[in-house]
């Protein structure tokens, strides 16, 4: 099993992704299944699709970390970020390294942040596209490391919070 993360974008039309992507005889697998059937409003989980009728290889359940809070931002998180999704991962499939048999025998879970202030399709898109192709980048080295974790405390913090020194003495 492989997990990756990243962010594309300063503003609010960003994208955070996690992404986890296995063998679907695996626990990733019975994952996948479990988490379909999962949702709650404005948060179902979805397959991720090329175009309507033709689903994206590796099947890949898409799952909002955010409720769609209006007409727009449901379109945007059902087109333009699970567009950014898609090309994101056939391409990977197509252009990375991956183990014989994965593009056939994997499965992927893809948790996607739109904000709801988005307001930009093509923004949604490539930040998706971006965030989705350096996630699994990530995943497939097993990046960060322990190492590197480690190596960037003193620079502990993300938008929400950043520790003063003192805190991060502690």
């Amino acid at each position: 099993m492989m997990i990756g993360e990243a962010a594309s974008g300063n503003d609010h039309n960003r994208a955070h992704v996690n992404v986890v992507l296995g063998d679907k005889m695996g626990p990733l697998g019975t994952a996948f299944a479990n988490t379909m059937g999962r949702g709650q409003p404005g948060q179902m989980p979805f397959t991720v699709v090329v175009k309507p009728g033709m689903i994206a290889r590796p099947i890949t359940l898409f799952v909002n970390k955010r409720p769609c809070t209006s007409e727009f931002h449901t379109k945007l998180t059902y087109g333009a970020a699970q567009m950014g999704v898609s090309k994101a991962l056939v391409e990977s499939f197509r252009d990375l390294p991956f183990p014989d048999g994965a593009r056939e025998n994997w499965v992927a879970i893809v948790a996607v942040l739109v904000p709801d202030d988005a307001d930009d399709e093509d923004a949604v898109f490539l930040n998706n596209l971006f965030a989705t192709r350096t996630a699994i980048k990530n995943g497939l080295r097993g990046a960060p490391s322990f190492d590197e974790c480690l190596g960037t405390l003193e620079e502990l913090g993300n938008r929400f919070y950043k520790p003063s020194a003192s805190m991060r003495a502690r």
